[in-house]
C-alpha cells in the first residue's frame, strides 16, 4: 500500500482517537481496580469503562482539528510525529491530574518528556504509524463498544434473573417507603416547631404518625448514616470511612426484605455516598443511581474536573470563561459523582416503577440531594423564604420546602393509586447542616445536635397509634427492627438494633431502645478548628444528657432537655462530674460491643 495516499489529516485524527481511547480505557481500568478490588471509592458512573473513552474523545479531537490547522497553515511537512508527541503528552498529564500528591509542574514536565520521547520514536516511519493508529483506534473502539455494552447487558440480565428468582411473598405483607432527605436538620422543620412553615405535607401527616421528637443519626455525614439505617449496627461497628465502603459481608435491610418476597427499589440523588460504589445498593433489584447527562460525561475526563473546566461547564458565559482562564487553576476540583439529580426526576423515577410493582409488597429506598449546599430548588421554592437578598440559610429552608413538596406528591399519589393504607412509610434525614453555630459551618465536622438530630416520622395506620409524638431520643440504628416487627417479617435476619414499637405499645419483657451514639471519623484535610480535626469523636445522648468526646481529647456536657442550642458547656461545673464519668463509661461499653 502506498502509504503517501493516506492524507495526513486523516492520520492526525487516527493518533487523537487512539490516545483518547487508550486514555480513558486506563482511567476506566484504574476506577475498576478501585471500586471492586481495593472497595474504594472512584467516584464514577458504572458506565464509566465507555463514558471516560467518549469524554477523553471529545476533549482530544478539537485538539487534533488544531492540529490539521496549523498545520495547513504553516505547511508542516509529516505533522504525524509532531501530533504523536502532542497527544503522548495530554494523555500522561490528564492520568496523573487526579493525584494532588504530583506538584502540577511535575506532572507537565514528565509528560512533555515523554510526548517528546514518543514523537522522536514516531518520526523514522510515519506512515507505517498512521497504518498502526488507525487499526489500533478501530480495535480499541471495538473494546470500548464490547466493555461497555456487555456492563449494561450484565446489569439488566442480572436485575430480570433476581426478578425471575424472587421468593414466595405474603399477601398480607405491607409495602415499606423509606425516604432520607439528605442534609435535613430537624430543627429546620415546621414539623418540629421551626417558625417558617417549610414542611406543610409533613405537619398534615404527623397526625397520621408516630413522631419522634429527639431521632439521633449514627453520625454527621452520610455513609455510616445510611448505613446504620440498613444494617442495624453503629457508625464505628462497619468500617466505612470518607474513601471506604460498606462491607460487603454485612447484612442489610434490602437483602432481608427480598428473601421475604420484597421487590426492592433504590433511587438516589447522592452520587458522592450512596450510589453503587457505596455499598447500600445490595439487595435491590433495581437501583437507579446515576442518568446520563453531557455534563457527567465530560467529568469522566480528567481536564474537565480541574477548578478552571468546571467552572466553564457550571457557567458558559464569555465572562465566565475569560475569568475561569485568566485563573488557568488546574487543582482537582470535581469528581463525576459531583453530578446530582433533581428531587422531581428521584420522585418520578420511583413512581414510574411503583406503577409495575404489581401485587407484590415492594421495599423502596429514596434519597434527596436538594437541601445539601448548594441548596437548589426550582421556584417558587428558592425565594419562599428570602428578601430581596437571599442567605445560605433561606435557600436551604426553601429546598427543604420543595422536598416537603415532592413526598407529599409521593404520599399523593400512593393514595390515589390506593396503596398508602398499606404502606409503611418513613421520612428521615442523615444528618443536619451548621450555619454559624458553633462557628461552624456544614457537615461531618462534629456531632453536636444540628448535626445529629434528624427528623423521623413513621407512618402505619394499621400498626401505629396516629397523632404520637414521642420525645425519648432514639438511635437510627433501631428504625430497621423497628420496619422487620412492624411488617410481621419475622426475626431480624441478622440485622442489629431493637424496635422501637415498645414506646407506643409496651410488652413484658421487651428490649428497651439501643443505647444511642454518635460517631465521625477523623477528618481528612480539613479545618484546624474542626473538633474532629485531630481524631475520631463519639458522643453518647440520654433523656437528658448530650456527652461528646471531640477529636482534641475535650470532654463537653450539654443539658439537652433546657439547652436545645447548646450553648453551655457544663462539663467544668463540678456537680456535672458524676454524670460525665456515667456517660463516659456507658459509651465506652457500647463501644466495646460487635453492634
Amino acid at each position: 500500500m502506498d502509504h503517501r495516499h493516506i492524507p495526513e489529516q486523516k492520520s492526525i485524527i487516527w493518533a487523537a482517537c487512539f490516545f483518547a481511547l487508550l486514555t480513558g480505557l486506563i482511567d476506566a481500568a484504574i476506577a475498576g481496580v478501585k471500586t471492586l478490588v481495593l472497595h474504594r471509592f472512584a467516584w464514577v458512573s458504572p458506565d464509566v469503562a465507555w463514558m471516560a473513552p467518549v469524554a477523553y474523545l471529545l476533549f482530544f479531537l478539537p485538539v487534533a482539528l488544531l492540529i490539521v490547522a496549523i498545520a495547513a497553515i504553516v505547511r508542516k511537512p509529516q505533522p504525524l510525529p509532531t501530533s504523536i508527541g502532542v497527544f503522548v503528552t495530554l494523555s500522561v498529564f490528564s492520568l496523573t491530574l487526579p493525584y494532588e500528591q504530583i506538584a502540577r509542574w511535575a506532572s507537565a514536565l514528565l509528560a512533555v518528556g515523554i510526548g517528546v520521547q514518543a514523537a522522536r520514536f514516531a518520526g523514522g516511519a510515519p506512515g507505517q504509524w498512521t497504518i498502526r493508529l488507525r487499526r489500533a483506534s478501530l480495535i480499541l473502539g471495538g473494546v470500548v463498544i464490547t466493555v461497555g455494552g456487555g456492563i449494561r447487558i450484565w446489569r439488566a440480565v442480572g436485575e430480570r434473573r433476581l426478578l425471575a428468582s424472587m421468593p414466595a411473598y405474603e399477601a398480607a405483607a405491607p409495602n415499606i417507603l423509606m425516604i432520607i432527605l439528605d442534609t435535613v436538620r430537624g430543627e429546620e422543620m415546621s414539623l418540629y416547631g421551626y417558625a417558617r412553615p417549610t414542611t406543610p405535607a409533613l405537619d398534615a401527616r404527623a397526625r397520621e404518625s408516630v413522631v419522634f421528637d429527639r431521632a439521633i443519626s449514627a453520625s454527621s455525614w452520610t455513609l455510616p448514616s445510611h448505613a446504620s439505617l440498613f444494617t442495624g449496627r453503629t457508625g464505628g461497628s462497619l468500617g466505612v470511612s470518607w474513601m471506604r465502603q460498606l462491607d460487603p459481608d454485612t447484612p442489610v435491610l434490602a437483602e432481608v426484605l427480598r428473601t421475604r418476597g420484597y421487590l426492592t427499589g433504590g433511587f438516589v440523588a447522592n452520587h458522592l455516598y450512596t450510589s453503587y460504589e457505596s455499598g447500600l445498593a445490595r439487595g435491590f433489584a433495581h437501583y437507579d443511581d446515576y442518568r446520563f447527562s453531557w455534563k457527567l460525561l465530560l467529568l469522566h475526563a480528567s481536564p474537565a474536573r480541574t477548578a478552571m473546566l468546571s467552572l466553564i461547564l457550571d457557567d458558559r458565559s464569555p465572562r465566565t470563561v475569560m475569568r475561569a482562564l485568566r485563573g488557568f487553576r488546574l487543582t482537582a476540583s470535581r469528581v463525576p459523582a459531583d453530578v446530582s439529580r433533581s428531587g422531581e426526576t428521584i420522585t418520578n423515577a420511583f413512581l414510574d416503577w411503583q406503577g409495575t410493582a404489581g401485587a407484590r409488597p415492594f421495599f423502596a429506598f429514596l434519597n434527596y440531594f436538594d437541601a445539601h449546599g448548594p441548596y437548589k430548588s426550582p421556584e417558587p421554592y428558592t425565594s419562599r423564604f428570602g428578601g430581596p437578598t437571599f442567605s445560605k440559610q433561606d435557600r436551604y429552608d426553601g429546598a427543604i420546602s420543595w422536598l416537603d413538596h415532592e413526598v407529599g406528591r409521593i404520599l399523593d399519589s400512593l393514595e390515589r393509586r390506593g396503596v398508602l393504607e398499606k404502606t409503611i412509610v418513613v421520612v428521615t434525614a442523615d444528618h443536619g447542616d451548621h450555619f454559624g453555630d458553633h462557628k461552624l459551618n456544614g457537615h461531618a465536622n462534629s456531632l453536636y445536635l444540628s448535626l445529629v438530630r434528624v427528623p423521623l416520622m413513621i407512618r402505619y395506620p394499621a400498626g401505629m397509634p396516629a397523632g404520637t409524638r414521642v420525645s425519648t431520643p432514639v438511635s437510627h440504628r433501631d428504625v430497621a427492627a423497628t420496619l422487620l416487627d412492624l411488617a410481621g417479617a419475622g426475626g431480624n435476619g441478622g440485622l442489629g438494633g431493637v424496635s422501637l414499637t415498645s414506646l407506643w405499645k409496651p410488652v413484658d419483657g421487651a428490649r428497651a431502645p439501643s443505647t444511642v451514639i454518635s460517631e465521625l471519623d477523623k477528618g481528612v484535610n480539613v479545618d484546624t478548628l474542626f473538633p474532629n480535626s485531630r481524631g475520631p469523636m463519639k458522643a453518647i445522648i440520654d433523656d437528658r444528657w448530650h456527652y461528646i468526646r471531640n477529636g482534641w481529647g475535650r470532654d463537653e456536657l450539654y443539658d439537652h432537655r433546657a439547652d436545645s442550642l447548646e450553648k453551655t458547656n457544663l462539663t467544668a461545673v463540678h456537680a456535672m462530674q458524676p454524670e460525665i464519668v456515667r456517660l463516659q463509661h456507658k459509651l465506652d461499653s457500647v463501644r466495646a460491643l460487635p453492634r
